[in-house]
């Protein structure tokens, strides 16, 4: 008889990321017949799963050899975090009614693997890169959230100053005030595990392409001179970092970490409009900067 106890005993954990062309190929291949069979042909996920596809066969013998463990790494891990989402995204009567299903975000890892650029995702497990000849990589963002701290001790685990940056006080771990520095140890990045929808869909284009988040950064790309041309919101003084994917755990600023329910629909569409030109232009960069030399615009005399 077959016990919870034999189950457990039996369960293992994911497999590790194809580390070549050909069982990366084979993965992807089994990976759409899989789609196929349980959500159709007209599945968005499924439809841009096979585009990448086509276009590393396209490709094949340029990127066969170039393409290693670490890109097949990224590239797993992009199409693992899109269906998370896409299969997360809720979906009523309504929306079917309308004939509002959910999207797929791959368009941008598909526009990266078209111009040859490597596809770096912050949160790819650790264990699924190969090891540098420096050492072994650096953990991913995840696995820092969940796992422990330097030293096997989580930041907050004695004296005062690291007691109020892991919570250890009520405000300071519930709404990151506090009024932390940028490159305080004892006040760690923390990615915010409650993001507003909309911020999450407006986001998932610069963080599959390994952008670093910079307000600042994105206001200028959107063409503002100021992040104070982003507004206010009443009654309250968000976090715009913390909106928009991670801050300190007590904020540098002193502003609030609202959760996705503090925030009002209309101002996150607001805020989103804004934002939205400032996250293609520097995805689009990226992109740019990643294309082989042949492929580059030429903008200056030769040299």
């Amino acid at each position: 008889m077959l016990t919870l106890a034999d189950v457990r005993a039996a369960k293992k954990g994911p497999p590790l990321a194809p580390r070549a062309y050909d069982p990366g190929m084979r993965l992807l291949r089994q990976y759409k017949f899989f789609l196929a069979e349980l959500f159709g042909l007209k599945c968005d996920h499924l439809r841009e799963v096979s585009l990448i596809y086509l276009s590393l066969r396209s490709m094949q013998n340029r990127v066969q050899v170039a393409m290693g463990a670490e890109e097949w790494a990224h590239l797993t891990w992009a199409v693992v975090v899109d269906a998370r989402q896409f299969f997360g995204t809720y979906t009523d009567e309504e929306d079917i009614a309308a004939g509002a299903f959910p999207q797929s975000n791959l368009g941008t890892t598909r526009s990266m693997v078209q111009a040859h650029t490597v596809v770096r995702i912050r949160d790819t497990p650790s264990q699924w890169l190969p090891l540098s000849p420096k050492g072994p990589p650096a953990r991913s963002r995840a696995e820092e959230l969940g796992g422990a701290r330097a030293g096997g001790k989580r930041a907050g685990g004695g004296g005062a100053a690291g007691g109020g940056a892991a919570g250890g006080g009520t405000d300071g771990g519930r709404n990151g005030k506090g009024g932390g520095k940028y490159d305080d140890a004892s006040n760690p990045v923390r990615r915010n595990p409650d993001r507003h929808p909309l911020f999450a869909k407006l986001m998932r284009p610069h963080e599959a392409a390994g952008l670093k988040l910079g307000v600042r950064e994105l206001c200028t790309a959107a063409g503002f001179d100021s992040i104070a041309k982003l507004g206010k919101w009443p009654n309250n003084k968000p976090c715009w970092r913390w909106l928009l994917g991670e801050c300190r755990e007590r904020c540098p600023t002193a502003s609030n970490h609202l959760s996705a329910a503090e925030v009002d629909g209309e101002q996150a569409k607001e805020l989103c409009a804004k934002l939205a030109p400032g996250v293609k232009k520097l995805v689009a960069a990226e992109v740019e900067r990643g294309a082989p030399p042949a492929k580059r615009t030429k903008t200056g005399g030769g040299g």
